[in-house]
């Protein structure tokens, strides 16, 4: 019999309950139903089989078969089956939990943003790999990626994992969200009376409050061509002036700049300084949407799931068919 597949495979394989209940496993599989029957095989050699199970409709599955005895004869077979998909998901979260392991140092295993980065695909663990690399080193990094990728996420992680979390703090601004008027001032700061309504104090920038840290210029090609050039130079002479001073102030920053725009074809419309672009783009790192990373969406959705679980006291499960729509 397969009640086996019936109450446990049926979301797996596809297979209509009403074409095989009742009927024997032998007879499913040379109408095609699957490869082959592990509870078959199972009663066949009298021991417990682990064995792959390919269904009609391409989906794989470990089977274990355990045969259960009384008075000495096998009175009926005990089947669990685990999807090929999920078990190679699971083999990819312990690779990666592996690489972090043998790679980083204790007092930085534990760095909140792992724990919230989900990288169990070949393609984010790439960019975990390099992340891992370009922190021991200062050199400016662009993130490259289309908008929601977590690029934000990722400078965090590349400052955590960085000398620098020890000596100044992380700070980010978003390039579009601030008036092209007054980026400048919260960029570099401004003396007091720089300008009318300025605090009569003055005012220290982000270049300033993220003196030994790493600062994070979010969205960069919205960056205003006048401050493309004052950008430049602090890169180039690790030096700025504040608004309104003509005091030279040494600059200890790394900075990491993010976009979801072509910064080339931005250069080569006269929309991005060529000078500026090969300044920021000294290690470059992509960030890959979903659809190059699709094994990591069951575990987003799950990690989605469990925190609206925890917040609103649900206990929510995500079904197979509604994973396998996601992805």
């Amino acid at each position: 019999m397969c009640s086996w597949l019936i109450a446990t495979g049926k979301k797996i394989s596809g297979i209509d309950r009403r074409k095989i209940e009742g009927r024997n496993v032998r007879i499913l599989v040379r109408e095609g139903y699957y490869s082959h029957s592990a509870v078959a095989q199972a009663l066949s050699e009298g021991q417990t089989i682990a064995t792959l199970v390919r269904f009609k409709n391409g989906a794989e599955v470990l089977a274990t078969t355990i045969p259960v005895r009384a008075e000495g004869r096998i009175k009926m077979v005990i089947c669990s089956i685990q999807d090929v998909a999920e078990l190679e998901v699971g083999y990819m979260a312990w690779e990666n939990s592996r690489y972090l392991k043998e790679r980083l140092p204790v007092e930085l295993r534990d760095i909140p943003e792992l724990k919230n980065l989900v990288a169990h695909s070949a393609a984010m663990q790439s960019v975990l790999r390099t992340l891992l690399q370009v922190a021991k080193v200062d050199s400016t990094v662009l993130l490259t990626g289309e908008s929601g990728t977590g690029k934000t996420l990722l400078a965090r992680l590349l400052h955590s994992l960085s000398p620098r979390s020890g000596r100044g703090q992380f700070l980010a601004v978003n390039c579009a969200a601030v008036p092209s008027t007054l980026l400048e001032s919260e960029l570099f700061g401004y003396e007091g009376g720089a300008f009318t309504g300025a605090r009569r104090e003055g005012k220290v920038g982000l270049v300033e409050a993220a003196q030994g840290g790493t600062l994070l210029l979010d969205e960069i090609a919205e960056l205003p061509l006048e401050l493309q050039a004052k950008l430049l130079e602090v890169l180039q002479s690790k030096t700025y002036v504040r608004v309104g001073s003509t005091r030279v102030r040494f600059s200890d920053v790394r900075f990491v700049c993010a976009t979801n725009r072509n910064l080339e074809e931005m250069v080569q419309q006269g929309r991005f300084r060529e000078d500026l672009y090969w300044r920021i783009n000294v290690l470059p790192v992509y960030v890959p949407p979903l659809r190059e990373r699709r094994e990591d969406i069951p575990f987003l959705a799950r990690q989605c799931l469990d925190r609206a679980n925890k917040r609103y006291n649900l206990d929510k499960k995500l079904a197979w068919d509604a994973l396998d729509c996601l992805q």
